[in-house]
């Protein structure tokens, strides 16, 4: 088994920017009542990022597809 080396002068390099990043949907600028649609994805795909900003921020959304797409509403 080779060894470890432990080194103490070497400073911690800055983070990757891997980790959460911004939803590319504007449900944190949303008050209720308003609504936004889209028509370049799927209603499945909308509807998910809808239910982990839900479960995360404690707001409602309403997810329905349109003539127009689909749309979001925040509704509480």
């Amino acid at each position: 088994m080779a060894t470890i080396a432990i080194r103490s002068d070497v400073p911690l390099p800055s983070p990757s920017g891997r980790g959460r990043r911004a939803s590319k949907y504007p449900f944190s600028k949303m008050e209720v009542g308003d609504s936004f649609v889209v028509n370049d994805v799927t209603a499945r795909t909308v509807r998910s990022a809808v239910s982990v900003f839900q479960r995360k921020y404690d707001v409602k959304f309403a997810v329905r597809t349109t003539d127009e797409g689909i749309g979001v509403w925040r509704v509480a």
